[in-house]
């Protein structure tokens, strides 16, 4: 009775923690029960709805339809005969739709259509929550017939990287299982998640579709702890409780939770899709020496590494603090990319001045874009 009580105390304790962390990140809810909401309701919408909404915004026509909880959106009238990349968007912590927003004007302009994945704290404390839910966007990318066949980049922020690797580990996995015989996701994943009808081509499939993978102040599982505590409180001693508190919830889970991040782990080393990491030496919470690991590594195998290194930005901050190197690293990405050519979107001068605003003062040492040719 007494090690339960304690198990519970520390998963509530972590819970909080986690809860926490994501309050001072830059612009994010400042409400646990909206967080909590919120992952209600990606967790329980229903997988069958599917429902459009068309809206003028600054006089352009823009179209969002509801996909099984996630959030597809595209400029122009439904209906596009003409289907184009789809970028999806993972956010950070408890970012709210308004805080995501400028980047799907950015992806917008550039020709693509962007899907939304919005992670609360619940989806981290909990990662078989979380693989469920990224289990639905495999389903949702798979079955889909609006995303089935269109080339994917995915641009993950801070958490967003544990998300992506547990899509690739879903993908590595069915297709081994699929290899001896076809089988649900489910039975798979031993998580009874929302039964899918791939055939035994889909996993394949989707894996050539992903083109490109950005990771924007990426939140590495060997680092989440220290980071979570640094950036809660500038305190040695607190920081200290709270990173060992996370270290010992870690060690009293290690089927339920910290599996799931040493598989996240594994599969990092194992990343082949071109990347890109936009990342500070100054950010607390997102490693810059774990980031410059991982790109020379990848580097060394021959696979194409990107980095984007802003001198003085904070997490998930570099757009805002300095928006016109940041597109300059994300236009040059994308064209490294192979990729069928997006109906462009021309954008006015006032909306181009929306989607980056004005510069920062003193321009950033940013690194050049460079990958190491094999």
């Amino acid at each position: 009775m007494a090690a339960t009580l304690c198990r519970r105390g520390l998963k509530e304790t972590a819970a909080w923690i986690c809860w926490k962390h994501s309050q001072v990140l830059p612009v994010t809810a400042t409400a646990q029960q909206r967080c909590l909401a919120s992952s209600h309701h990606h967790l329980h919408s229903s997988s069958s709805s599917s429902s459009s909404l068309s809206h003028t915004d600054n006089k352009r026509i823009v179209t969002t339809t509801n996909i099984e909880g996630f959030e597809l959106s595209s400029l122009g009238p439904p209906g596009n005969p003409h289907p184009r990349p789809v970028v999806v968007l993972i956010g950070w912590l408890n970012a709210k739709r308004q805080h995501l927003r400028k980047y799907q004007e950015v992806y917008w302009g550039k020709g693509f259509d962007v899907l939304t994945m919005r992670v609360s704290p619940i989806h981290i404390v909990r990662p078989k929550m979380g693989i469920k839910y990224t289990a639905r966007l495999l389903n949702v990318l798979q079955e889909n017939k609006e995303l089935s066949h269109r080339q994917v980049v995915v641009h993950g922020f801070s958490i967003g990287a544990f998300i992506y690797t547990q899509l690739q580990l879903m993908l590595q996995r069915q297709h081994q299982r699929e290899t001896v015989h076809p089988g649900s996701l489910g039975q798979l994943l031993q998580l009874d998640p929302p039964p899918s009808s791939s055939s035994s081509s889909s996993s394949y499939d989707l894996s050539s579709r992903i083109a490109g993978l950005v990771l924007d102040s990426p939140a590495y599982i060997d680092h989440m702890c220290h980071g979570i505590a640094n950036s809660m409180t500038t305190n040695p001693a607190a920081r200290a409780l709270i990173s060992n508190t996370l270290l010992l919830y870690l060690a009293a889970f290690p089927k339920s939770v910290t599996f799931h991040y040493q598989e996240s782990h594994r599969m990092f080393h194992d990343n082949s899709v071109p990347t890109l990491i936009l990342y500070s030496p100054i950010d607390l919470i997102s490693s810059a020496i774990v980031s410059e690991r991982y790109v020379e590594e990848w580097r060394e195998k021959g696979f194409p590494a990107f980095t984007c290194k802003f001198p003085n930005s904070s997490h998930v901050s570099h757009f805002r603090n300095y928006p016109d190197q940041y597109l300059t690293a994300l236009s040059s990405f994308l064209q490294q990319l192979e990729l069928q050519a997006p109906k462009v979107v021309e954008l006015d001068e006032a909306e181009e001045a929306a989607v980056a605003a004005a510069a920062a003062a003193s321009a950033p040492e940013v690194q050049q874009l460079q990958a190491k040719v094999p």
